[in-house]
């Protein structure tokens, strides 16, 4: 069962941003299946260089705790492949 869920490693991103990737919850049994999805999940938003979710034991035997550590990427102008360039008048 999950007591607690713990972000670290977060700068720019908000940590409502990497919950609403988590199908790892408060209360909740702890599976591999959600572990392995939520990790999915924030790799593919791209804003992370690394993401590891580590289950912490603690005093109870059937309560964990699950830290979700995130390394952003470094951050990159925007893309602007693609935009329409002004005319060169020639």
């Amino acid at each position: 069962m999950v007591e607690h869920v713990l972000v670290a490693g977060s700068v720019r991103t908000r940590r409502e941003t990497i919950e609403r990737e988590l199908q790892i919850h408060e209360g909740d049994p702890l599976g591999l299946a959600a572990v392995n999805e939520s990790q999915r999940r924030l790799v593919a938003l791209g804003l992370f260089r690394r993401v590891r979710i580590t289950e912490l034991g603690h005093g109870e035997e059937t309560r964990r705790d699950v830290l979700v550590t995130v390394e952003e990427s470094a951050r990159r102008p925007l893309d602007t492949a693609g935009a329409s360039k002004p005319a060169s008048g020639r």
